[in-house]
């Protein structure tokens, strides 16, 4: 049977498209095209043109090019396929979507303990207390910081707090941290490092290691 695509109207079906293919290939089976010419021609767009040929390989239809950037296409036209145009008409597979991994869930007692150091600290120094419940975008980056540290290095953050005067107003600007403070990662991290420790208290041989002692039993030990 002799088909006339110029004849035909419309984008063409699965069964159709694959008949152009058989009728532009040589003995050996090699389509000279291009998935921009058979997106045209056929009425698909390209991501249509490129499922539809990676359909042709996963079928044993056609071989994968050897060049994804060629314009050479081999197609099996042996008649041990004649339910080809039929295999084809089936609907798409599902695109697999991608699956977020979910991150690890933090358990309750920790966020509980992590604002019971916090509040012990704002009494200890001064500082705004949080009003329970905490908001949901705080929570969140409460967790962040839980997940990567655990609760006994927010413990230790906030010992470190205690220890440095900058935080708690001594300072030229009355500067005063709060708890959104402390979860802000670049604020945690250079806190727990004791960034914010004057440098002559952490060179005062002996002195270090008192002030932390000091700072364990206010907030609490873990």
């Amino acid at each position: 049977m002799v088909i006339d695509f110029a004849l035909w109207a419309g984008p063409y079906c699965r069964g159709y498209a694959w008949e152009w293919l058989r009728a532009r290939a040589d003995a050996g089976g090699a389509v000279m095209t291009s998935q921009r010419e058979m997106a045209s021609i056929w009425g698909w767009s390209r991501p249509a043109v490129q499922r539809f040929l990676k359909d042709c390989c996963r079928k044993g239809l056609a071989d994968p090019p050897a060049d994804p950037r060629g314009a050479t296409i081999t197609i099996r036209t042996s008649t041990q396929k004649p339910a080809a145009p039929m295999l084809l008409d089936l609907p798409d597979p599902p695109e697999a979507k991608p699956t977020r991994k979910r991150a690890p869930s933090v358990p309750k007692e920790d966020i509980a303990a992590a604002l019971g150091f916090y509040a012990q600290l704002a009494d200890a120094r001064g500082l705004s207390q949080i009003i329970l419940p905490i908001s949901a975008q705080r929570e969140a980056k409460l967790k962040a910081i839980l997940r990567d540290h655990g609760v006994d290095r927010w413990h230790k953050c906030l010992q470190q707090a205690y220890l440095s005067p900058h935080l708690y107003g001594v300072n030229t600007d009355g500067f005063r941290a709060g708890f959104d403070f402390f979860i802000v990662r670049r604020n945690f991290d250079k806190t727990l490092e004791g960034g914010f420790i004057p440098a002559a208290a952490r060179d005062a041989k002996g002195a270090g290691s008192v002030a932390s002692s000091v700072a364990a039993d206010v907030l609490g030990r873990r």
